[in-house]
């Protein structure tokens, strides 16, 4: 019995994970693929597995890169002045709220 890391590592533990849903294995899905394998699609990237929504993950990458440049800025203030550097960061910090709720 293994860990599942070793598998992982691999590459081997998620390698037939297209072979039991169904799904392309070239990573071309569409509409009807996600609804005949039990998938629901929501539009602009949004999908849901069994009743759990998964994020967008090109609006959580832009929004985390946002963030970052907003806390670059915050953390390049704080030599200079710590009031706009503690309202820089705080407002990378709501937007990292955001950037989970994606």
């Amino acid at each position: 019995m293994s860990d599942g890391i070793t598998e992982a590592r691999r590459g081997t533990y998620f390698s037939d994970r297209n072979k039991l849903t169904g799904l392309p294995a070239d990573g071309n899905i569409t509409k009807d693929d996600l609804t005949l394998t039990g998938f629901r699609y929501h539009g602009k990237g949004s999908i849901e597995i069994d009743g759990k929504k998964i994020p967008n993950p090109k609006a959580h990458q832009r929004i985390s890169f946002a963030k970052s440049s907003i806390r670059i800025i915050g953390y390049s203030f704080i030599p200079f002045n710590l009031e706009i550097a503690c309202a820089v960061l705080i407002f990378s910090e709501i937007i990292g709220i955001i950037e989970e709720l994606v």
